[in-house]
């Protein structure tokens, strides 16, 4: 695989995957930290000190750093957390590998062969797959692709990445509404200002995040689908 393709495929996951949901827990426990230290800061203190931390070289690598390690750490089961979450059975039927979607998919694709001028021969049968059978082959295709077609494999990565920051983001707010809630009992008021702010800030990104999570999910899934079609094409 070019050294080239494969920073550049780093990069991405880092950036999109890892960093942000960092920062954000970084951000959250900067706020709930300084407010256990002292409770009379307002918000507006809050924010000039963490502005002035900003504005220190060593304090900002060291923010990065932190968001890494924790973004990481966010990563590890996020993903799975955030599927379970916001697919529950009441809600969704098809979830992650999506089999129903999948098998849409490559019907309309073998229906229309005249139009796509691929071959149905060479399309891969998952109708008698289970659901757990269908999540090893849905890794196989991503491994051969790794080895196969690493182009290919890294645009389908930018969608993996994507995946990976809404459950990122998702994760790190629900923390942040636990946050939210703690400094406002803490307070002993609901309209305590910082905790009440990162408390509606945290559930707004939970349901904005949740609400579109499955989707991206299923974006990621069709164009590893379409890709090892593709593959097999050749």
């Amino acid at each position: 695989m070019p050294t080239k393709t494969v920073i550049n495929r780093i990069g991405k996951v880092n950036f999109f995957a890892v960093l942000p949901s960092g920062f954000l827990l970084c951000l959250i426990l900067f706020i709930a930290f300084q407010k256990i230290v002292d409770n009379e800061q307002s918000l507006g203190i809050l924010w000039e000190q963490f502005a002035d931390l900003a504005n220190k070289p060593g304090i900002i690598i060291l923010t990065l750093f932190t968001s890494y390690i924790l973004g990481s750490m966010i990563q590890v089961n996020s993903v799975y957390f955030t599927e379970y979450l916001t697919s529950h059975k009441l809600f969704r039927k098809d979830t992650f590998p999506f089999p129903h979607m999948l098998t849409s998919h490559l019907a309309c694709l073998n229906k229309h062969s005249k139009a796509t001028k691929h071959d149905p021969e060479k399309t891969p049968d998952i109708s008698d797959l289970r659901k757990d059978e269908l999540i090893v082959t849905f890794n196989y295709w991503k491994d051969v692709l790794s080895m196969e077609c690493p182009e290919a494999f890294d645009y389908y990565q930018s969608y993996e990445a994507q995946t990976r920051y809404y459950a990122g983001i998702y994760f790190t707010s629900l923390i942040g509404l636990l946050g939210g809630i703690s400094l406002v009992i803490r307070a002993g008021m609901l309209f305590y200002y910082p905790g009440f702010i990162l408390l509606v800030t945290s559930f707004v990104l939970l349901l904005a995040f949740g609400a579109q999570f499955q989707h991206v999910r299923q974006k990621e899934v069709k164009v590893l689908l379409y890709h090892y079609i593709a593959y097999l094409q050749r």
